[in-house]
């Protein structure tokens, strides 16, 4: 997420907002994104949906099925307030589009 520029301010540690996005598009809501994340800083559900619309304007979020030749997945664990969260990410390689976003509380096989 650095590399791409995506967030310019600090207010919000930047693993926090990877969390945020995380939320938001595991469930779609910016409302209840805003409130998981107040459990560690106050965040508004509009400071999530900035997040979500410099997310879209740098990457093609894809929201429809389609075949994929190439495909690139990711784990990252991410520290909040001490606390460990998995985030999982698919990539379509070619297209350059996210396919999928999901977090965790915890890493183990059924996940």
């Amino acid at each position: 997420m650095d590399r791409l520029r995506l967030f310019e301010g600090n207010r919000v540690p930047l693993g926090l907002k990877v969390l945020g996005l995380a939320v938001y598009f595991q469930i779609l809501s910016l409302r209840r994104a805003a409130r998981v994340l107040s459990e560690y800083c106050s965040v508004s559900k509009t400071a999530v949906w900035k997040w979500v619309v410099k997310l879209r304007e740098r990457l093609n979020v894809a929201y429809e099925k389609r075949s994929r030749r190439f495909m690139a997945v990711d784990e990252a664990c991410v520290k909040v307030n001490g606390e460990q969260y998995w985030v999982y990410s698919a990539l379509d390689i070619e297209r350059r589009k996210l396919i999928s976003m999901r977090v965790y509380p915890a890493r183990n096989s059924l996940i």
